[in-house]
């Protein structure tokens, strides 16, 4: 019977620890599709102007490879709108950042959000008041998310309210 050196068993354990703490776990499908028929169920409401909706990789980034922001999901309007808020959700047990742009005749403004939990439900996404007036298009991109789950965001009309 062969054995193996006293320091090489505790290392090999090392390595088969990490290597389980280093893999999140796979996206549960049905569980998954679950949420998108619940998403959907729930509805968009009537002042809603969009649902913009993406899966999203563990530790995606922000930047592709040659370092341009992703831009992630765009809807552009027929007419410009003027936007109240966003509502942000994402599935399972995920954490994950978001990037917001929007951009009117004149300009175009981009900002990150904090990292949001998806445990958290719904999260309302405010954004400065004049970001939100005659937006022509409005951009949503998730990145740097600790586990492979998808996002939703629900853009929120002012109706005729501008602020």
């Amino acid at each position: 019977m062969r054995h193996l050196p006293a320091l090489v068993l505790p290392a090999l354990a090392v390595v088969a620890l990490l290597a389980g703490c280093t893999s999140a776990p796979p996206v549960d499908e049905e569980a998954l599709s679950a949420w998108q028929d619940a998403q959907e169920k729930s509805g968009a409401g009537d002042d809603a102007l969009a649902t913009l909706y993406s899966r999203v990789d563990t530790g995606e980034g922000q930047t592709d490879a040659s370092g341009e922001l992703q831009r992630g999901i765009t809807i552009t309007f027929e007419h410009p709108e003027q936007i109240d808020h966003l509502e942000f959700s994402c599935f399972g047990g995920a954490r994950m950042s978001g990037q917001v742009t929007t951009t009117s005749e004149a300009t175009s403004r981009t900002t990150s959000t904090d990292p949001m939990r998806c445990s958290d439900g719904q999260q309302r996404v405010d954004l400065p008041r004049t970001w939100k007036r005659d937006v022509h298009s409005i951009s949503f991109n998730a990145f740097d998310s600790d586990r492979d789950s998808a996002w939703q965001v629900l853009v929120v009309s002012a109706g005729t309210d501008t602020d």
